[in-house]
């Protein structure tokens, strides 16, 4: 059987909330386990400390994961003013 899964590691913030989202929309739709974890890094930068998301989540199908994908790519693009 083929790997279910979709890892990331040291995902922004913008990238993490566009996961949340497909994910919530997929409610009872294919979505096995789910493990999100925060890690910050040691440095501070301009904008105060660096936050890296890590985490996987397993589907029950083909079928969902690839509803997962299609969900993630159609999440509009936030433009820089």
């Amino acid at each position: 059987m083929a790997d279910l899964a979709v890892r990331f590691e040291d995902a922004e913030e913008e990238t993490f909330y566009k996961i949340l989202a497909a994910l919530a929309s997929m409610k009872g739709e294919g979505v096995g386990k789910v493990r999100l974890e925060e890690k910050k890094v040691k440095g501070r930068f301009d904008s105060g400390w660096d936050i890296g998301w890590f985490g996987e989540v397993q589907f029950l199908s083909k079928e969902a994961l690839e509803i997962f994908g299609k969900k993630l790519k159609r999440r509009p693009r936030s433009s820089s003013v």
